[in-house]
């Protein structure tokens, strides 16, 4: 099985509530990104969402707990550090 994957990847989670995988990436990039996969079954995903984030954006952390995806986002010329915070929609 392929799928098509973020660039620059960083960090992968697993959604066991929502069956989803995250994927975010970004190091080294103009623009970073969050892909979501929904798990058909054992061996299927399909590329749900791909979401912008920021240049450079990539280390995430997956709260289970608080339904809530984390993506630490570095500092640039425009902007500076943020933690980018993503809720799962059904």
């Amino acid at each position: 099985m392929q799928v098509e994957g973020v660039a620059g990847i960083d960090d992968l989670w697993y959604d066991a509530a929502h069956k989803r995988v995250y994927a975010s990436g970004g190091r080294g990039f103009e623009v970073g990104f969050v892909y979501t996969y929904q798990q058909k079954d054992a061996d299927h995903y399909d590329l749900i969402a791909r979401v912008p984030t920021s240049p450079g954006a990539g280390t995430s952390f997956w709260s289970p707990e608080l339904n809530r995806f984390y993506v630490a986002a570095p500092a640039n010329d425009k902007e500076e550090a943020a933690i980018l915070v993503f809720e799962p929609q059904p």
